[in-house]
């Protein structure tokens, strides 16, 4: 499924069938050194909400740094529309 967004709406969702154009694998190939710094990225921030007992929180890059801040208030990163589609 691919989602494209435009200043935080979605405006366009496709179905499609990355397996099969080989899409992810020539992605893959050529961005394998970036996707290994994302995974680390991910679960560093995992560790780090674990450690500190957050369920959901916010990731702000300020004063060039990354910042975690545990989440307070009651909205959804994403439309409910979309979240639906995985309930």
């Amino acid at each position: 499924m691919v989602g494209y967004h435009y200043r935080g709406t979605f405006v366009r969702i496709e179905q499609t069938d990355f397996e099969k154009t080989k899409e992810f694998q020539h992605f893959e190939r050529g961005k394998g050194s970036v996707l290994r710094k994302l995974v680390q990225v991910v679960e560093s921030l995992r560790t780090a909400m674990k450690g500190g007992k957050m369920e959901k929180a916010v990731l702000l890059f300020k004063n060039n740094s990354l910042k975690l801040y545990q989440r307070t208030g009651t909205w959804d990163a994403l439309p409910q529309d979309l979240i639906s589609k995985w309930d």
